[in-house]
């Protein structure tokens, strides 16, 4: 009704518009209506947030799947560098992550202090994600800023 109206879908105050809503809490049928009246699928908050990122960080897979099936930009990051599968990754989400990965996620993509993916998986323990990421061809060597890899955070948790 409000989009019969006119209502505006890709503007808002704090930069967060009605599909970065949607996506957090997964209502399918509103994120097929807003798409479909020309929502930007890649627009970002103040702080890099994009619809993408909002559905991964709640872990909704079906939302994630709507926005890459409607050219969300994937490997997109945030204003510090994180991305959609780094969001999953942290939430340990392997629906998400796996989805993500079939659509062509880059494994190796770190964030601003240079933690992997990988590294983001070993250190919450999720051997899932973990596995996941390996089968990508993840790079098991890099080391994040302080010089840790995935490594040191399985055989020492907590570092």
């Amino acid at each position: 009704m409000l989009l019969e109206k006119g209502a505006k879908i890709n503007s808002s105050k704090p930069g967060i518009v009605p599909l970065h809503e949607a996506c957090k809490v997964g209502i399918g049928s509103i994120i097929n209506t807003l798409i479909a009246a020309n929502a930007s699928v890649n627009h970002k908050t103040k702080d890099g947030l994009t619809p993408l990122h909002e559905a991964c960080i709640n872990g909704r897979a079906n939302v994630a799947k709507i926005l890459l099936d409607n050219k969300a930009n994937i490997n997109e990051a945030n204003k510090d560098g994180c991305t959609a599968l780094c969001f999953s990754c942290a939430g340990g989400f392997r629906t998400v992550v796996d989805l993500l990965l079939q659509h062509g996620a880059n494994v190796n993509i770190c964030d601003e202090d240079k933690v992997s993916p990988l590294v983001i998986a070993c250190k919450e323990d999720y051997t899932d994600v973990v596995d996941s990421l390996l089968r990508s061809q993840s790079d098991i060597n890099h080391c994040d800023k302080d010089n840790c890899s995935s490594f040191h955070f399985l055989v020492k948790p907590g570092m």
